[in-house]
C-alpha cells in the first residue's frame, strides 16, 4: 500500500485525495505516511553517520600516510652529465632528534654541512675516500648541485652536522653514483681491476663501489 501512497503524493495529491482514491480512512494512510517518512529519515542519518565516519577514517590514513612521510628518511644522489651531479635529501625529526641527544646541542647551534666522495674502486669506509670536498648549507635546504666533477668516477654524499668541537657528524648518506664517460678512452678503465678479482687475485672486488656504516669523523689536528 506505501507504494500506492507515495505515488499518488508523488502526483501531487493530499492525504485525503488519496484515502479517497484508495477507498481507505485518512488516519490510516496518514499513519502509514508517517512512518514511511521516519523510516526515510533514519536511512539518511545513518547513511550521514556512514560518510562521516568514513571521512574521519581517511583523515586517520592520510594522517598516518603524512606523519609516516615526515619520518622518512631519504639521500638521493643523480647523475647530470659527466661532471655533474645532483642529490636531494630529507632527514625526519626522528633522526634530528636523535643527533641532537648525542651531541648535546640545539639543532639551531649546528652548522648543516654536505660531503661529496670520490670513491672510485675501493670499499669505502668513511675516512678512506680518495678525496673529498665539503659545502656549507643554507637552512632548510633540501638537495645540491655538484659541478666541475671528473667524469667516469663513482662518488657518494654526506649529509652532515658539524659539532661545537669541530668535527663532522654524518646524518645521511647517498646512493654511490658514478659519473658517466665523457670520451671512449676511459672505456675499459677498470677492466683490469675486474679480471684480478674474477681470477682470485685479490679478496675485495676492486670494482665494486661500497661505504661502512656511519662513523664520526674527527677533525684532523
Amino acid at each position: 500500500m506505501i507504494s500506492e501512497i507515495i505515488k499518488l503524493k508523488n502526483d501531487g495529491l493530499s492525504i485525503k485525495q488519496i484515502a479517497t482514491e484508495l477507498n481507505i480512512p485518512v488516519s490510516k494512510i496518514q499513519y502509514r505516511w508517517n512512518k514511511h517518512r521516519k523510516e526515510q529519515s533514519e536511512v539518511g542519518s545513518s547513511n550521514v553517520q556512514k560518510k562521516v565516519q568514513t571521512n574521519n577514517l581517511n583523515k586517520k590514513s592520510d594522517a598516518k600516510v603524512h606523519d609516516d612521510h615526515k619520518q622518512t628518511n631519504q639521500c638521493v644522489l643523480m647523475a647530470q652529465s659527466p661532471r655533474t651531479l645532483f642529490c636531494y635529501w630529507k632527514v625526519s625529526s626522528h633522526k634530528i632528534n636523535a643527533t641532537l641527544h648525542h651531541l648535546n646541542e640545539k639543532w639551531c647551534s649546528l652548522e648543516r654541512k654536505i660531503r661529496i666522495y670520490d670513491i672510485t674502486s675501493i670499499l669505502f669506509r668513511g675516512d678512506n675516500a680518495h678525496r673529498y670536498q665539503e659545502f656549507s648549507l643554507p637552512i632548510n635546504c633540501t638537495d645540491w648541485f655538484f659541478y666541475h666533477l671528473i667524469p667516469n668516477r663513482t662518488y657518494c654524499v654526506d649529509i652532515g652536522v658539524v659539532s661545537k668541537d669541530g668535527n663532522f657528524f654524518p646524518l645521511l648518506r647517498s646512493n654511490p653514483i658514478d659519473t658517466p664517460r665523457s670520451t671512449s678512452y676511459e672505456t675499459g678503465l677498470y677492466t683490469n681491476g675486474v679480471s684480478k678479482w674474477k681470477e682470485g687475485k685479490c679478496n675485495e672486488p676492486e670494482w665494486l663501489e661500497g661505504y661502512s656504516s656511519y662513523s664520526y669523523y674527527e677533525k684532523l689536528k
